[in-house]
């Protein structure tokens, strides 16, 4: 009997905090939807690999009104992103503004400004998305259990405050912790695990969230598009860049003057890149047999030490170039002129001029160059 009257008092408990659980999301569902204008702030930390530099830190500030005549994603928005580009190492201020109807993207840092507006309803639907990952639509959907798999609360305390902790698992296999503050009844933080073993993780922490009785329209500076450099293309000079192996060693393209040179281009975020590889190791060990060849691989985005790191998990067996100048501006100039995907090929003749150039990855890579190489021979 005893037993009996202890499991009855344990099932009306969890049923108890089962229901005040849900009364603290419904009422989280009810502040975030409510007509008011709602402005929150959110440091955004994304994580999207193991290595030194792969992580991005983001301060967003966000201002929602909901839109019951929108279909897209039911809200008008306004947010805005301040960031260091994570390659070029520039701040940069990032605006993504949508009214119901229109999307504009607006773009703003030392070295470039641009602008674009968007009415397309198929283009708008992809940057709705985008934009609104992590953002108050994302979570009502999570709050909703739209095309959910798996999802359960639990009581938790984070950074000493008392929270509800809803983990959802789509049907895409993403799982979802979302914290919920007790006390306000406002998100704490949001947790998006995409791929643990890469890893691709974000978190969203939520702050200062504050309603007003007002959208006001964003007033976007007048506009002077920043003229970028022009990339090179076949029969431009390569400029004569001084790089660095990983090693310590100069390179200077000039120096290669005189030589049919094989440019490649690579990054260590590029899955393509790496496939190439293989066949990068061949295409050195034949040129460094060649005297009239030479073959450089040029990491044009990434630091030293980065690539220190890159190099002990691969199996290369050539020297790495990356771009040794510190200054973030000057670096951005220079990546202007070769502004093409990864990975790229480029043929320079004997004069440093470009003669072939292939982005993307081939199994066939090796042989298109030696009959580009082979033909440039011939009609010299």
């Amino acid at each position: 009997m005893m037993y009996k009257t202890l499991i009855i008092v344990l099932t009306l408990g969890v049923l108890s905090c089962s229901r005040n659980n849900e009364k603290v999301l419904s009422e989280t569902i009810n502040k975030l939807t409510s007509g008011k204008v709602i402005s929150y702030c959110v440091d955004e930390l994304t994580v999207q690999g193991k290595q030194v530099g792969d992580t991005i830190f983001t301060t967003t500030e966000s201002i929602f009104h909901k839109l019951d005549s929108d279909s897209l994603c039911g809200f008008k928005y306004f947010i805005e992103d301040k960031l260091i580009h994570p390659r070029f190492k520039i701040p940069m201020t990032l605006s993504n503004y949508y009214n119901g109807d229109s999307h504009t993207w607006n773009l703003e840092s030392e070295v470039k400004k641009d602008r674009k507006l968007t009415e397309d309803l198929d283009k708008l639907k992809g940057k709705i998305k985008n934009d609104t990952y992590g953002q108050i639509p994302y979570v009502k959907n999570i709050l909703n259990s739209h095309g959910i798999a798996i999802n359960n609360t639990q009581d938790t305390i984070l950074d000493n405050c008392p929270c509800i902790l809803l983990k959802v698992v789509t049907q895409e296999g993403i799982l979802n912790e979302l914290y919920i503050d007790r006390k306000t009844s406002f998100p704490k933080l949001l947790r998006v695990v995409e791929n643990s073993e890469q890893p691709f993780i974000r978190e969203f922490n939520y702050s200062e969230f504050e309603y007003s009785a007002s959208f006001n329209e964003p007033l976007f500076s007048s506009l002077e598009k920043t003229k970028g450099r022009k990339v090179l293309g076949i029969g431009d000079k390569i400029p004569d860049w001084e790089l660095e192996t990983t090693n310590g060693k100069q390179l200077i393209l000039s120096e290669s003057k005189g030589k049919t040179t094989i440019l490649f281009l690579s990054a260590i975020y590029c899955s393509w890149c790496q496939k190439a590889i293989p066949i990068i190791n061949k295409v050195y060990n034949k040129s460094v047999a060649d005297k009239n060849i030479d073959c450089i691989v040029y990491y044009p985005d990434d630091a030293q030490e980065r690539l220190i790191d890159y190099i002990k998990g691969k199996d290369v067996d050539y020297p790495i170039a990356f771009n040794k100048i510190k200054n973030h501006k000057k670096r951005y100039t220079l990546r202007e002129q070769i502004m093409y995907g990864f990975p790229t090929t480029l043929i320079l003749n004997s004069n440093n001029e470009i003669i072939w150039i292939k982005t993307g990855f081939s199994e066939n890579l090796e042989k298109e160059i030696e009959k580009v190489i082979k033909n440039s021979t011939a009609n010299k």
